[in-house]
């Protein structure tokens, strides 16, 4: 099975240290089917429970894209924005997944489905 993981830097101004965004990929994104990509509810857990997804790409040949939110798992955790509401807010979350998006160019080619 085709795997790889990698990070993209989101883009946070109001972090001064850099950070990353955490991703997984089975199968192949070059291929010429839409990749799933899993968007998970939070906060606290990271990717690993939804690996059964990864049989869309054995049984189907979809490749299914994972990733960890910002502060989980084995994306960038920031401990000092601990009980910080002005900055764990839905659009952080959102500004995080397009960035993803743009950064693998799944808007691009033949587009993507979306697990939540």
């Amino acid at each position: 099975m085709h795997v790889s993981e990698d990070s993209v830097p989101p883009k946070i101004p109001s972090v001064g240290n850099p950070c990353f965004t955490f991703y997984k990929i089975i199968g192949d994104l070059s291929a010429d089917t839409p990749p799933v990509v899993v968007v998970r509810g939070g906060p606290g857990a990271g990717h690993e429970y939804l690996l059964t997804f990864a049989v869309l790409w054995r049984d189907y040949s979809l490749p299914v894209a994972f990733y960890d939110r910002i502060g989980c798992s084995s994306s960038t955790h920031l401990r000092e924005k601990a009980g910080d509401r002005s900055f764990w807010q839905e659009q952080l979350f959102q500004d995080e997944l397009n960035n993803l998006l743009d950064y693998l160019n799944l808007r691009q080619g033949p587009g993507f489905h979306h697990v939540r």
